[in-house]
Formats: structure tokens, C-alpha cells, sequence
């Protein structure tokens, strides 16, 4: 199913779901997460789910292998669905980073009936007591392999308002361990899991929510 010529053990594809390239603590966020992976072990193809500009739109192209903008691809959602299921297989998609969008929510949610050997994180920011993307990130919790969350408060709320606890056995370490899921076209499986990324956090507390990560404060490239 997946396309040959990107059929690699050498580095990690990932598919970086985002709503824009504007200027914010998000994104910044998100800059951060890419500076912490060497560009020949991993291999980013950024996507912008809303809007396909903004300010920082050159800093995130600076670090993403491949970048693209939904709006420009089809005039309508379910083309701009079907040019990420597109990007899955012709990009041999291992994990799926995704911050604040519904189109990497419906991949959580549609993409195992397809394959099972994509990992799936989720990149969490503030919450507005269920008006926030806590609560839309919630009903997929557990197809989702790893969540980053970046204020302390956040994992606490996420375990006492959803349920969102230590008991999921689907909730992995680090994004290293979403790529154990990689599909079996790699044939050593040991350098396949050799890819380095920062180790994030862990926070626990009575609600158990020990199994939602935070990664660690490193420098703004």
C-alpha cells in the first residue's frame, strides 16, 4: 500500500497536523518540538489545516522536509481529507503529530481501519473548562499513543474532567515508542527504533494522570 521510493529505515516520517503558521505560544510550541528532531533521523511534512499563511509561515517551511496548506489543495473538506489520506501513503506516514485540528482527529479515528502501524500523538495547550481542545481531544484517547501537554495544570484537569487516566494501556513514553508500530516493511527492527526525541515529563497525581506527558522547556531555534 505504501509508496517504494520512500521506504526507508533510516529516518521517521511524520505527519505535522497544525490549524496555521501564525505567531503564538502554539506555535512556538510546535517550533520547538521540530528543533529537537535531527533532520536525518526524522522527516516532517507540515500541514496547515485552516488558514495556509501566516507570519511564521518561512520558520515552520525552514524546519519541515515537505510543507502544505489544505486551502490550496481542494476547495472542500472532503478533498482536503482525501489529500491526507494521499499524504499517508505516499509520504509512508509513521506518526501522526496533531495539534488543534478536527482533520487530525478524524485521522485518529478513521486511519486504524486502515492500518495499525501508525503512531498517533497529540499536542495539548490550555483548556476553557470544555470549550477547548481538551474536550474534542478527549473521545479519541484511546487511539491516541501520546499526548504533550505544556502547563502543569493541564494533565490534572484532562484526568478529572475526561476520565483521561493512568489506566490506559494505549499511552506510550515517548513519541520514540509510537514508532514501534512502524509498518513491518522495515527489516531491522532494532535501528528502527533508534530515532532520538527530547524525553518528555511525566506528571502524576491522586487522579492518575501520570500517563499524560509534558515535554521538557528547551531553546527556541
Amino acid at each position: 500500500m505504501f509508496c517504494p521510493r520512500h521506504w526507508s529505515g533510516e529516518k521517521v516520517s511524520i505527519l505535522y497536523l497544525v490549524p496555521s503558521f501564525g505567531v503564538g505560544g502554539a506555535e512556538a510550541f510546535d517550533l520547538r518540538i521540530m528543533s529537537c528532531l535531527p533532520k536525518d533521523q526524522y522527516n516532517i511534512i507540515m500541514v496547515g489545516c485552516e488558514h495556509p499563511d501566516g507570519p511564521w509561515y518561512q520558520e515552520f517551511k525552514s524546519m519541515a522536509g515537505e510543507i502544505y496548506s489544505l486551502e490550496r489543495m481542494a476547495p472542500h473538506q472532503s478533498g482536503r481529507e482525501a489529500f491526507i489520506r494521499y499524504l499517508m501513503i505516499s509520504k509512508c506516514v509513521d506518526v501522526v503529530v496533531n495539534r488543534n485540528t478536527s482533520y487530525g482527529y478524524k485521522l485518529v479515528e478513521q486511519w486504524p481501519l486502515v492500518s495499525k502501524q501508525v503512531g498517533f500523538a497529540d499536542v495539548l495547550h490550555l483548556h476553557a473548562f470544555g470549550k477547548d481542545w481538551v474536550h474534542a481531544s478527549a473521545p479519541y484517547h484511546e487511539e491516541i499513543d501520546l499526548r504533550y501537554v505544556t502547563s502543569d495544570d493541564l494533565p490534572g484537569y484532562a484526568a478529572r474532567q475526561y476520565n483521561i487516566n493512568s489506566n490506559c494501556s494505549t499511552m506510550a513514553s515517548s513519541l520514540k515508542n509510537c514508532r514501534t508500530k512502524r509498518r513491518a516493511r522495515i527489516g531491522d527492527t532494532q535501528s528502527a527504533r533508534d530515532g532520538k526525541f527530547p524525553r518528555p515529563h511525566s506528571w502524576s497525581d491522586s487522579s492518575g494522570a501520570s500517563r499524560i506527558r509534558r515535554i521538557p522547556n528547551v531553546g527556541f531555534p
